[in-house]
């Protein structure tokens, strides 16, 4: 799917259910030569949840692995932010 089948004028083409969106609301991630398009967060969840289940976990665990300790590193962050500022 092109960028032009997927833009049209200022609406937006939804990837999971093909619901169409004005720019501006909704979800756009941008990668590389894609653009992933979601009209809703549920539509979004429904698109990397199934590229989770079907990807080669290989290829995934230890990006997953690296995320999860990524976010646990900025929650600390954040709690000792508000520790100080209380």
């Amino acid at each position: 799917m092109s960028l032009v089948s997927i833009i049209k004028g200022s609406r937006l083409t939804c990837v999971v259910c093909g619901r169409v969106f004005p720019e501006g609301q909704g979800i756009v991630i941008r990668y590389k030569d894609k653009m992933l398009t979601f009209h809703s967060k549920s539509c979004a969840v429904k698109f990397f949840r199934y590229y989770i289940e079907n990807v080669d976990p290989s290829c995934i665990d230890k990006y997953i692995n690296k995320l999860i300790d990524d976010f646990q590193k900025y929650r600390d962050i954040k709690s000792k932010k508000k520790i100080l500022a209380e």
